[in-house]
């Protein structure tokens, strides 16, 4: 597509993210937070981004200094009313966005597209208060390494076909992958994620497997490239345990989406992982995460786990691939069922945005829909836990 004028509101780190992506894209950026010591910080941030990029070969010095040139900060919101699209990228807080989406409408031309950021805001609330409605849609952006791997795009009850049609091409000219949603807590990612991180959590509290033992089979039998308590390590246990607690409050407490004690100690702790020196596991020494191998014939066993015949896969080892696996499964069959987004689309949301392996409902096809089906009835059976309950879809699919 052509190039774009893209306006952003908020200069902290994910607002300067954003920038580089679309800068990246050769689009132009323009950038303004009412914080004027965050604003003169801008182009130096960015630099030392290009600084690393370079360092890792990722961009020469052109380049990196073309990027530079194509964001500009600017010292007053009114600034942005040039631009095709505006991203907001600042609180969370639902009556900040509020009245952020009521000043934009009111000053901006009505052809510029609003993008809300958020995950876990309705872009229908949003645009509640915006006087041109249909032009407010929602844009998740996930990352892996230096480029954008996903967007996740989200429609509210008043988004126009052509808001949707033109964000989609601005999306695939930012990301490898596109996926639409509609307007749910959590999309896509955030939500089916969360059973592969929360049912790896309570294998390890029930004590059935060490995090060690748990991330081992996710990797060697499952063919994730990071085991559950690395990647919770990665990407922040402080992010993660507020978003984790966003989508329970969002669904009214969904069992599914129950947050754990160990989780919430880590946070209240301030141990968030990599970036702090201590997570699930201690960065203090060597900055990766320790590794432990599982036999062959213990990978072998945990894949054909499906297709045995069990009573209870309580302290059942070799059911971690099984448990986690199904969890995904379920998760991505709610999803579907509650028109949150397509079965080709979820599977690509999972690939592109956490990198896995497969999409859940290719895997469940693989498996067999009866056998996901039998392992979360033998967990709900020996647990009596709701988050064990089958996705009324998966009758449908067996």
């Amino acid at each position: 597509m052509n190039s774009k004028i893209i306006g952003i509101v908020g200069a902290k780190s994910s607002g300067v993210n954003m920038a580089i992506t679309v800068a990246k894209a050769n689009h132009s950026v323009l950038i303004y937070d009412p914080n004027p010591v965050l604003l003169q910080q801008v182009t130096s941030r960015v630099r030392k981004v290009m600084e690393k990029w370079q360092q890792r070969n990722l961009l020469t010095p052109k380049e990196a200094n073309l990027l530079v040139e194509r964001i500009c900060p600017v010292s007053t919101i009114k600034s942005l009313s040039s631009a095709d699209a505006i991203f907001e990228t600042g609180s969370e807080s639902l009556e900040k966005k509020k009245e952020l989406f009521k000043s934009l409408d009111e000053f901006s031309p009505e052809s510029i597209i609003l993008v809300s950021t958020s995950a876990f805001i309705s872009v229908t609330t949003l645009a509640s208060v915006c006087f041109f409605k249909k032009r407010v849609i929602g844009m998740q952006i996930h990352h892996q390494s230096s480029m954008a791997s996903l967007i996740e795009l989200s429609q509210g009850m008043d988004t126009s076909r052509e808001v949707l049609k033109q964000s989609i091409e601005l999306g695939r000219s930012l990301a490898k992958e596109v996926v639409i949603c509609y307007d749910m807590p959590g999309l896509i990612v955030h939500r089916v994620s969360r059973n592969f991180f929360g049912e790896a959590l309570r294998i390890f509290e029930e004590g059935t497997a060490s995090m060690l033992e748990i991330d081992a089979f996710m990797r060697q039998a499952g063919g994730f490239h990071l085991g559950p308590f690395e990647l919770l390590d990665c990407l922040g246990i402080d992010k993660t345990y507020i978003s984790d607690l966003e989508l329970y409050n969002a669904f009214f407490q969904e069992p599914r989406f129950r947050p754990t004690h160990l989780m919430k100690t880590l946070f209240e702790s301030g141990y968030y992982g990599k970036k702090s020196g201590r997570g699930f596991y201690d960065y203090s020494i060597n900055e990766a995460a320790p590794r432990m191998a599982i036999q062959q014939s213990e990978q072998e066993a945990a894949r054909k786990f499906f297709q045995n015949h069990y009573i209870s896969l309580f302290m059942v080892k070799q059911a971690v691939f099984a448990r986690i696996i199904a969890m995904l499964v379920n998760e991505a069959l709610f999803c579907v069922q509650e028109n949150v987004s397509s079965e080709g689309d979820v599977d690509l949301a999972m690939k592109y945005g956490m990198s896995f392996p497969k999409g859940p409902i290719e895997w469940g096809r693989e498996i067999g829909f009866d056998k996901i089906a039998s392992v979360l009835n033998a967990l709900y059976n020996e647990f009596r836990d709701d988050r064990y309950r089958p996705a009324p879809l998966l009758k449908i699919y067996q």
